[in-house]
């Protein structure tokens, strides 16, 4: 039986692919630990669907489904899914102010961590919490007797890593320049409200 020795070359890669590994890990159970003992997260993530699909969407549904040729009710219930994606994923990185008002952030650049891996944790982190939200959309729209087909699901769930990478990156990019939470949590609403309503996803804009 012949064995083959890794070289040092090798290992020291090895070893730092898993390094890199366990930093994304950490930085994401971190995140989501933080969402799980946070009651006032969860319960945004619960009333922010039935709002906005129950009020909003209810509205919409018995003003504009007598002029499309469309079933507005998957329309909004995909745009919903979309949106929930996107915003809390964004939101959720909001969380990079206020490691950096607390210091954390300033432990975890001077440890042995790759800034790529504190990133996608953070991303993965904050994804976390936009799955909830896309679940509790999903069963608002079973109670509202909306529903989707099997293969748009597959592929909205196909989709959803997308969705959740282009939240995380547009925040990076925003959340950079912002120095306290305050204004944060501002900026995020000023991004991801706005898009909500402008970009088709929920109102049809054609």
């Amino acid at each position: 039986m012949t064995t083959i020795a890794l070289g040092p070359a090798a290992t020291m890669r090895s070893g730092a692919f898993w390094r890199f590994i366990n930093a994304i890990v950490t930085v994401t159970a971190r995140d989501i630990t933080l969402v799980v003992r946070s009651p006032g997260s969860l319960a945004m993530s619960v009333v922010m669907p039935i709002v906005m699909m129950g009020l909003v969407g209810g509205n919409l549904m018995q003003n504009m489904t007598g002029g499309l040729t469309y079933d507005f009710g998957t329309f909004m219930l995909v745009g919903m899914l979309i949106n929930q994606l996107f915003m809390t994923t964004t939101m959720g990185m909001a969380s990079l102010v206020d490691d950096s008002d607390g210091h954390f952030s300033a432990e975890l650049l001077v440890s042995p961590a790759s800034r790529y891996a504190i990133v996608i944790g953070k991303i993965l982190g904050s994804g976390f919490m936009a799955l909830v939200s896309a679940v509790i959309v999903i069963i608002v729209g079973l109670v509202m007797g909306l529903h989707l087909a099997r293969w748009q699901l597959l592929a909205l769930l196909a989709l959803s890593p997308l969705m959740v990478l282009a939240g995380g990156a547009l925040a990076m990019m925003v959340f950079g320049f912002v120095r306290s939470n305050k204004a944060a949590n501002m900026v995020g609403m000023l991004i991801t409200m706005p898009s909500m309503f402008l970009s088709g996803v929920i109102i049809p804009i054609a």
